[in-house]
């Protein structure tokens, strides 16, 4: 047999109070939260050297628009120091791999038409006095980076499709589709 409380099926409160069922509890109103040091310190009008923080009401953490940028060098450094030791352990092979392009990038070469025809559009990102360029590689480029041991750290050579000379650059992203997670477009 069961037992169930009674107040379970009390009849309902009457609006003006009184009556069955659970007691209501009061409505708590959350006080205002107060202004953040910084939003103090923009009225009380100090001078910042660097200018204002971008969010000055945030109360914890940093804005990642501003620590991306000073993080940025930070990054850079520790992914150099990481091939160099990478190099050294001999966990990157010495042996150069190339990932020849097929061609140079023309204007008809869509992510929709680079799928159909199986190669896969990319951009090497320009240097110090060399510009972007916009290549074509085989559809098994992405793959066999991905498969690689280090692949994001270890340097990859290719051969440029037009000069015919050796580019040695490093992986940064393989964009992938969400939904069938075939690989569409590849940065170096």
């Amino acid at each position: 047999m069961l037992v169930s409380s009674q107040r379970a099926f009390a009849k309902p409160a009457k609006p003006g109070g009184g009556g069955g069922g659970p007691p209501k509890a009061e409505t708590v109103i959350p006080e205002k939260r107060g202004k953040t040091i910084f939003e103090k310190m923009i009225e009380e009008g100090v001078d910042f050297p660097l200018g204002p923080p971008a969010v000055p009401n945030k109360t914890w953490g940093a804005p990642r628009e501003s620590m991306v940028n000073k993080l940025e060098s930070h990054i850079d450094l520790y992914a150099r120091k990481l091939r160099e030791v990478y190099v050294r352990d001999g966990s990157i092979p010495t042996v150069k791999s190339y990932l020849n392009p097929l061609r140079m990038r023309q204007p008809s070469d869509t992510l929709q038409y680079c799928m159909k025809e199986e190669t896969i559009p990319g951009v090497v990102s320009g240097r110090d006095e060399f510009g972007d360029l916009d290549l074509v590689w085989p559809w098994n480029t992405p793959y066999r980076v991905n498969k690689s041991e280090h692949s994001y750290v270890r340097p990859w050579y290719l051969i440029h499709p037009e000069t015919e000379e050796e580019i040695r650059v490093n992986c940064n992203k393989i964009d992938s589709d969400l939904k069938t997670k075939k690989p569409y477009y590849i940065e170096f």
